[in-house]
C-alpha cells in the first residue's frame, strides 16, 4: 500500500470518501473512484479506489478487468476496493453477486476497506458479507437506506457515506442521519455538482452541530477506517 502523508493535518479539513472528479484543493483529501478500464488515467498524486461496478457487468464482461483490479491492490495510493456491489435495477443480478463476492474477497485478503454501491439489494449484500465473514471496514456510499436497514448496519459496525440526498428534505439519508453514530459517518460528492464543503455544511446544519467538531469527527473516522490501507 501507499503511505499517507498527513504530517500537515492543518491543511486537510475535509474528506471526500467517494468521488468521480479530480480535486484540486489542498484542504480536501478525496478518494477518486476508477473503473478497471480507466486505470491508465490515474495520476501519481491522487488516492483512489478501484472496483468493477455492477452496472458494468454483462455476459461479455472481460475477465481481464478483474485481473487488472487484483494487480492494482498493492500499487501506491490504492486505498479501497470499490465501488462494488449489487443493483437490482440493472440486469445480470446473479453475475453481479459473483463479481461482488470475488472483489470482497480481494479486499478481505489485502485488509482493504470496501466501498459499496447498493440499490434495492441490501439483504443480498448483507448475506454475502456474512457468509464470507468480511471483517474489513465496509462503507455504503451514497447511503439512502431506510431506518431498518440503518439500524442493521449500525449493529454490524458498517460505515455510512452521505452526499447529495442530504439536500432532499425527508429523504432516507436525512432521516437516518439522526440515528447514525457520528463515529460511523463519512461524506462524499460522488458525481454531483455539490462540493464536499457544501455537504459538510448541510450535515452540520441538519445535526445542529458545530462544523469544526464535525470536521474533527470525520477526520478521526477516516484515520480509524483506513488505518490498514497505508
Amino acid at each position: 500500500m501507499g503511505t499517507l502523508l498527513l504530517n500537515t493535518p492543518q491543511k486537510i479539513h475535509f474528506f471526500d470518501i467517494h468521488t468521480h472528479k479530480k480535486c484540486e484543493s489542498e484542504s480536501v483529501f478525496s478518494i477518486r473512484n476508477y473503473f478497471p478500464e480507466k486505470l491508465e488515467e490515474i495520476s501519481q498524486n491522487e488516492y483512489y479506489s478501484v472496483g468493477i461496478h455492477p452496472w458494468n457487468i454483462n455476459l461479455n464482461f472481460l475477465l481481464d478487468d478483474f485481473y487488472r483490479l487484483k494487480d492494482f491492490v498493492c500499487k501506491p495510493n490504492f486505498i479501497a476496493v470499490g465501488e462494488i456491489g449489487l443493483d437490482k435495477l440493472h440486469p445480470f443480478f446473479e453475475l453481479q453477486k459473483d463479481f461482488f463476492s470475488q472483489q470482497a474477497s480481494i479486499a478481505q485478503h489485502y485488509s482493504t476497506p470496501i466501498i459499496i454501491h447498493c440499490v434495492k439489494a441490501f439483504n443480498e449484500v448483507f448475506s454475502i458479507l456474512k457468509k464470507m465473514k468480511i471483517t474489513v471496514p465496509v462503507i455504503f456510499h451514497g447511503y439512502n437506506g431506510n431506518l431498518q436497514t440503518t439500524k442493521y448496519c449500525i449493529e454490524k459496525g458498517f460505515y455510512f457515506s452521505l452526499g447529495k440526498d442530504l439536500f432532499r428534505e425527508n429523504s432516507n439519508a436525512c432521516l437516518s442521519l439522526w440515528h447514525i453514530p457520528q463515529r460511523s459517518l463519512f461524506f462524499e460528492t460522488d458525481d454531483s455538482d455539490y462540493t464536499i464543503q457544501d455537504i459538510y455544511a448541510k450535515a452540520a446544519e441538519l445535526l445542529y452541530m458545530d462544523l469544526e467538531k464535525l470536521k474533527q469527527q470525520i477526520s478521526e473516522n477516516f484515520n480509524r477506517c483506513f488505518s490498514t490501507s497505508f
